[in-house]
């Protein structure tokens, strides 16, 4: 799970340069020197990667996002950010989300219970903004 738009970016490039490096192991060395279990696991690998670029692509270009208007449960800081545990209204179950730093300013002030409106991606579910009524929206 991706915290913000920041730490998507950090790994697409991540994962497509594994990518590359991955398809560079399994067209370059030959198959007389490989044992056949090594190359099912490099075929393997290869899809992995080919779906998380896929997805983080998706997200970041086609921009869909989902808005939820919910009451805030949970925060707990941490070294680099913020874990957080939404109620969206009208549903029972939570929602977990993890941010970094850039979102200080509204969550060390946010209070249990409050409403709190978290923008976030279909796929990855990466955070891309949060709102509170009473605070200016902040924006990855």
């Amino acid at each position: 799970m991706f915290s913000t738009v920041a730490q998507l970016k950090v790994q697409l490039v991540s994962n497509f340069i594994l990518l590359v490096l991955m398809l560079l192991q399994i067209f370059w060395i030959p198959s007389a020197h490989k044992p056949m279990w090594l190359e099912i696991v490099q075929y393997g690998m290869t899809i992995v990667f080919l779906v998380i670029v896929a997805c983080i692509l998706s997200d970041l270009i086609r921009k869909d996002h989902i808005i939820i208007d919910a009451r805030l449960i949970e925060k707990r800081q941490f070294n680099n950010g913020w874990k957080i545990r939404v109620r969206a209204a009208g549903e029972e179950k939570l929602r977990k989300f993890r941010t970094n730093r850039l979102f200080d300013e509204i969550l060390k002030t946010a209070e249990l219970d409050k409403p709190i409106t978290v923008t976030y991606f279909r796929l990855t579910k990466a955070v891309f903004a949060i709102r509170r009524p009473d605070v200016d929206s902040i924006k990855d």
